[in-house]
């Protein structure tokens, strides 16, 4: 008789950003325990949330967040709760001489028998999420599953068949049947009555079971009453998150016990701003610390790494001649009189100690771009400068300073400037939000201690070397990759990237073999790069790109273009596949069958790519309207990627239990957690 009976399956726990990920192991499998109340209340625990389960619904409460109740709607009031699948493990409460609380039983699942009639719920775990089914029994009316998400909040179905309810979004649901003759899809979708939320399934064979697998995507945002916005982001070895970038709020979520907790940034002048760096934990719902670093004018932070000991090392700019630098440095004096310099600075994991901080900088204007760790734990530190003076080392690859791009290299306590070559680009990228002129992007370092740096020049700045993939200037500007040598004093190749358009690259990584992996954007076509082209440019033939450049820079493969695309970062996941993050504008953005959001209900975009570069494996705009763009990127275990951007969206969808469910001020930072299935 089970194959006539009807499963729909939900999964729960997403909604709070659950990821049980820790030291990057296989966390426990949740079990179910009575609640205290006899078999009319059953509870599982995690780390990060608890789940109170009745014969009604079930109410989720994190720890100094708001709880949440999916109650069912019309039950029959005969429900009956029964544990399943004992474990053998027991919990224990020492509340006086209560003894029934001793050697409470744990079971990996729990029936609630006939919530409606002929339909029962089963809630299990998966590793820490919460899934439950309804089990439809012959007979019975899948009509009269109904639910509700706090008494009071109005659902809202999206254009992508999602519904959002307050800060929770549950995704279009995926429904199939498990036949003989293989898989078979099955329409399904959400109604919304009033206040409650139904599933509706079109016809199907009622001999089978049917599964129907909403998924629920993590969301935050973060900041405070004023202007946030983050630049990088990077996981440690247990999965943690890390955060910097700029924060104009006095009242930025800091944590006591940390090296800055006070804003120091003016807030009467328009020049104000300071670092920020924090780190949650693998949900992304708890702060393990947050930080401010900074002086009394505009500081902001760029770059992010870890070095062997696990210190934080973050890179930035500041204008403010009062920034907390250390003794023993290479520079203790601002150099930049009323311009930048960069600032490099290091943290104990903890957040609780300043280890170094040091300026490096001239007279002139010098804003960094990136930074990244050598093998040695050297600080690689990419910077573009119109200083006139800056030193450049004895033996370094090009010593001409002016407007130009360079590599500083220093050493791991930053006490001295092991190297510092100009790259001679004949421009200058002054920050993030300027239009691009001629500098460097992007930074990383191989296991030799090389260089890989990208970016955009005008003509007569990075010069090819010989046997390049792209010798010759293309046009109005052209990306760029250069690869220098551990010791700053050799190019072991450059080349060009680009057509008769304005072409740029904006982010670069590499792998064990010295490969190197680019995203950009370019107005050219598909003219510098033989590849499949995704979607229908708009007008202005806007496309953004990725590719890889082997190791020695005088190919390129895997090249796949994306229409209308605007790409910031990429990340590469174990089986080589590449995910990229940015924003558009245009309504013909390409998208997949499985994306969540398919009509630009958001600016911001994810795209996934095959290690071939041929097949888009998926691809989604998300968030909301206005000034929002995905930033960053990272991933971490089983195929868990995190995306951080910024918005100015009041309405940016948030999941509960997160740190924040509300717009928190005029410009705020958002974090996201996606899963895919990396094999």
């Amino acid at each position: 008789m089970l194959r006539e009976v009807l499963f729909i399956s939900i999964i729960a726990a997403p909604l709070y950003g659950v990821t049980g990920v820790a030291n990057h192991a296989v966390a426990p499998t949740l079990v179910f325990e009575s609640g205290g109340e006899g078999p009319r209340v059953f509870t599982s625990r995690s780390p990060g949330f608890q789940v109170l389960i009745t014969g009604e619904g079930l109410t989720v409460h994190v720890p100094h967040r708001q709880s949440r109740r999916l109650q069912f709607v019309g039950t029959s009031g005969a429900a009956t709760l029964h544990p399943k699948e004992p474990t053998g493990g027991t919990s224990s409460y020492f509340l006086g001489d209560d003894v029934r609380r001793r050697g409470v039983p744990h079971f990996r699942k729990v029936l609630a028998s006939a919530v409606w009639p002929g339909i029962d719920v089963v809630y299990y775990g998966k590793s820490q999420t919460l899934e439950y089914d309804f089990v439809v029994h012959p007979g019975a009316d899948t009509s009269l599953i109904r639910m509700q998400w706090d008494a009071g909040e109005q659902p809202r179905l999206t254009g992508t068949g999602d519904i959002t309810v307050g800060p929770i979004l549950m995704k279009r649901p995926e429904v199939y049947q498990e036949m003989a003759d293989g898989r078979h899809i099955i329409r399904a979708w959400y109604v919304v009555q009033g206040q409650e939320v139904r599933v509706r399934v079109a016809d199907y064979d009622q001999r089978a079971a049917l599964i129907i697998d909403p998924e629920i995507v993590a969301a935050a945002t973060l900041g405070g009453a004023e202007n946030d916005r983050v630049n990088k982001m990077i996981l440690d070895a247990a999965g943690n998150i890390l955060l910097t970038g700029r924060t104009e709020s006095p009242n930025f979520p800091v944590s006591p016990g940390a090296v800055g907790t006070v804003y120091h940034a003016d807030t009467d002048t328009l020049s104000k701003g300071d670092i920020f760096v924090m780190k949650l934990d693998p949900s992304g719902q708890t702060v393990l610390f947050s930080t401010f670093l900074g002086g009394t004018r505009s500081d902001e932070g760029i770059g992010l790494a870890i070095n062997s000991r696990g210190n934080i090392i973050v890179v930035g700019r500041s204008t403010s001649n009062d920034f907390p630098v250390t003794a023993g440095v290479a520079q203790t004096k601002y150099g930049g009189g009323t311009a930048n310099d960069v600032v490099v600075a290091a943290l104990t994991s903890d957040g609780a100690t300043l280890l170094f901080s040091t300026y490096i900088g001239g007279t002139g204007g010098d804003t960094a771009a990136g930074m990244a760790i050598g093998p040695d734990d050297g600080i690689h530190v990419l910077m573009n400068t119109n200083n006139p003076a800056y030193p450049t080392t004895p033996g370094a690859f090009r010593q001409t300073t002016g407007a130009t791009a360079m590599v500083v290299k220093l050493a791991p306590d930053a006490s001295r400037v092991v190297f510092a070559s100009s790259l001679g680009l004949g421009g200058y990228f002054l920050g993030l939000a300027s239009a691009p002129v001629g500098g460097g992007s992007a930074i990383a370092v191989d296991k030799f201690g090389h260089s890989f740096v990208c970016g955009v020049t005008v003509s007569g700045g990075v010069q090819a070397t010989p046997g390049a993939y792209q010798t010759q200037f293309g046009g109005a500007t052209d990306g760029f990759v250069l690869r220098l040598n551990e010791l700053g004093n050799e190019v072991v190749y450059s080349t060009l990237l680009g057509g008769a358009g304005d072409d740029q690259c904006v982010d670069i990584l590499v792998d064990d073999a010295t490969n190197a992996y680019i995203t950009g954007r370019t107005a050219s076509g598909n003219s510098f790069g033989a590849g499949p082209v995704h979607g229908t440019p708009d007008s202005n033939s806007r496309l953004g790109y990725v590719a890889r450049l082997p190791v020695f820079g005088n190919q390129l493969d895997s090249v796949v273009y994306v229409a209308n695309a605007n790409p910031l970062a990429l990340c590469r996941g174990s089986d080589e596949r590449i995910i990229i993050t940015g924003f558009t504008t245009s309504d013909n953005f390409p998208t997949t069958p499985n994306a969540p959001d398919r009509n630009h209900t958001g600016d911001a975009i994810v795209s996934q790519f095959h290690q071939d570069g041929k097949q888009l494996l998926f691809s989604t705009y998300f968030g909301r309207k206005g000034i929002t763009s995905g930033t960053t990127i990272a991933i971490g275990a089983f195929g868990t990627v995190y995306v951080a951007g910024n918005t100015d969206a009041a309405d940016f969808p948030v999941t509960s239990g997160a740190i924040s469910g509300s717009p928190l001020g005029k410009a705020d930072i958002f974090l996201t957690q996606w899963r895919f299935d990396f094999q």
